[in-house]
């Protein structure tokens, strides 16, 4: 049989890919906030392991990467998504299309942070806010500066990621939303600061703004960073409604992992509360959903929460499996103060073992960090 003259296969498979990443880009619009399901999320990767290679696709691949990055963050993919960005970035920047590789740079810089790998991080955060300020694009770069805020504070560079978050708050509108992002910062330098009162009041500044706006991760956020504070000041009550107000906000919008901090918040409430049983369960089922993600960051501190209450109920052989892992993986962070508290936590499961050399060792492990806290508070 005769083939038809005019069949040209190759534009057809780029027309096939074309019309499939457009359908795929549709489909993650009209979802809004919400998560894709597993169909349109495998969609859009199919989509993507082509368009990436088809130059002609870029505009709308383009628009697909930065539409879907969000999402798959949101629902917990790490390093498997940085090649898709990885991918862009390289297809964006032959494109010449200095919007999309500065968004790229961005999200690849906020996995990086989930990932607890701050160096990286604001390593990917400079190339963003270069792209952003070539463009004059001033939310892009306050975005960016946000970022740039937050992992120099946990960098423990406090006085720099002070002047970011004021560089991206000149920059924004009084009601933007990405305002009350950098409320949060200033709160969380606050919280690291011991200033419970201050960061309380930035918490609620970033509420109030966020109240009126429809970014409802953004929102849970603040109510639960509020009640991470107002757990601090002894106001367990007003803790917990906010924590509760946070999860019921997650589960939502599907962010099982922002849910599970909160309700590892709402484990420490419990705690001062004396519900020792319950606090377990909670932190037992939050430490599952944190390891799956690879949060290692959250991993360190659910690990050291389940430590000290095993301790408390003097079951010392259970908590030192959770002290040594919080020692372990704060040992991969810049966060001292939180290294040397888990470091006393085993010195304090080995001496209610009976250990003492253990313990000598773990007290010994603590003193020799001291040196690396820059919080006057603390010392």
């Amino acid at each position: 049989m005769a083939v038809d003259a005019g069949f040209d296969a190759p534009v057809l498979f780029q027309t096939y890919v074309l019309n499939t990443t457009q359908a795929a880009l549709a489909r993650i619009k009209a979802i809004g906030q919400a998560l894709p399901d597993e169909q349109d999320r495998d969609l859009a990767l199919y989509s993507l392991d082509y368009a990436l290679k088809l130059p002609d696709a870029w505009p709308v691949t383009g628009s697909l990467l930065t539409a879907l990055a969000p999402k798959m963050e949101q629902a917990g993919h790490r390093r498997d998504w940085i090649m898709f960005l990885d991918a862009g970035i390289d297809a964006s920047r032959a494109c010449g299309d200095l919007a999309i590789e500065s968004e790229l740079h961005l999200q690849k810089g906020i996995l990086y942070q989930l990932l607890a790998e701050y160096e990286q991080a604001d390593s990917q955060y400079v190339l963003s806010q270069a792209g952003f300020t070539a463009l004059s694009d001033q939310r892009g770069l306050a975005r960016v500066l946000n970022r740039r805020a937050f992992v120099t504070r946990r960098l423990g560079r406090y006085r720099e990621a002070e002047e970011h978050a004021a560089a991206a708050m000149a920059l924004l509108a009084a009601d933007d939303p990405e305002l009350g992002y950098s409320y949060q910062v200033l709160g969380t330098i606050a919280y690291d600061r011991m200033q419970w009162q201050e960061a309380v009041r930035r918490f609620e500044q970033s509420l109030d703004l966020l109240a009126g706006s429809d970014d409802r991760r953004r929102l849970g956020w603040a109510y639960s960073n509020l009640g991470l504070a107002l757990w601090q000041t002894g106001d367990l009550a007003a803790a917990e409604a906010n924590l509760l107000q946070a999860m019921d906000i997650f589960a939502a919008i599907g962010d099982r992992i922002h849910q599970s901090v909160a309700q590892m918040n709402l484990g420490n409430v419990l705690v001062a509360r004396g519900k020792l049983e319950q606090a377990l369960q909670v932190y037992m089922e939050a430490e599952v959903v944190f390891r799956k993600a690879q949060d290692v960051e959250r991993m360190a501190s659910v690990n050291n929460n389940l430590g000290k209450v095993y301790r408390e109920m003097e079951r010392f052989a259970d908590a030192l499996a959770p002290a040594r892992l919080g020692v372990e993986y704060y040992g991969q962070l810049h966060q001292p103060v939180e290294l040397i508290n888990s470091l006393e936590g085993v010195g304090e499961t080995c001496v209610g073992l009976g250990n003492w050399a253990d313990a000598a060792e773990a007290y010994r492990a603590a003193l020799s960090h001291i040196d690396e806290v820059d919080n006057a508070a603390w010392q």
